[in-house]
């Protein structure tokens, strides 16, 4: 978990508390997940921010930090050298059961 104090400057992306963050490039990183747990700030474009309604919050959170989420994107990361997830991808991965 993370709090941000990076404030909400205009023309950047907002993360915002309850939103998750995921790396999007990288092999190393894609592995990687944080869940903003309060506060707000800008964040960069070589991640994604992950914003679900709050019933859905806890089993997509669950999906992304588990083994099987973890796995599941280094496994459909495309490139040959530097691994990258698409939106399309990262749409495509199945939640584990509630």
């Amino acid at each position: 978990d993370v709090h941000l104090t990076g404030g909400e400057p205009t023309g950047h992306q907002i993360a915002r508390a309850g939103d998750m963050l995921i790396a999007r490039v990288g092999s190393r990183c894609i592995a990687r997940q944080a869940r903003v747990d309060g506060g707000a700030g800008p964040y960069t474009d070589s991640v994604y921010r992950v914003t679900v309604p709050l019933q859905h919050r806890q089993r997509v959170w669950k999906t992304l930090s588990s083994s099987f989420g973890t796995e599941w994107r280094l496994a459909h990361a495309a490139g040959s050298c530097a691994k990258h997830l698409t939106v399309q991808t990262l749409a495509s991965m199945p939640l584990l059961p509630a």
